[in-house]
């Protein structure tokens, strides 16, 4: 379930742009319409909080810790393997990928991210 909510989608973000990325050696992030993008997010976030609440009142406390444990190791070894992933993507293709963003300052002097995506190099 941690999986679900910390990678896969920014597995299937890259995924997608991937292509793009060793053709051009730029690839530019996708925008997805309104709640579509966030509702699996969400979603799966809302699973996982509400069945630590669930978990408080009708499990011992070692069940609930136990948990609470797994849901934060799980998340930092998915960001940790899908980390490795795009590094050895990376290299396979002789490329070094890095981050972009573009922003921008609104009338009330917030920073406004215009587009953000991904870089390649040939290395």
């Amino acid at each position: 379930m941690t999986f679900s909510v910390a990678v896969f989608p920014q597995y299937l973000e890259f995924s997608g742009m991937s292509g793009e990325l060793v053709a051009q050696g730029m690839a530019k992030a996708r925008r997805q319409k309104g709640l579509r993008r966030f509702i699996p997010l969400v979603t799966s976030s809302s699973v996982l909080l509400v069945l630590q609440v669930v978990l408080v009142f009708i499990a011992p406390p070692s069940l609930f810790w136990g948990s609470l444990t797994g849901i934060m190791a799980g998340f930092a070894s998915s960001r940790l393997v899908f980390t490795l992933y795009v590094r050895y993507w990376s290299r396979s293709r002789g490329l070094k990928v890095s981050s972009y963003s573009m922003a921008s300052r609104n009338e009330h002097g917030s920073r406004v991210v215009l587009e953000y995506g991904l870089k390649a190099v040939r290395v």
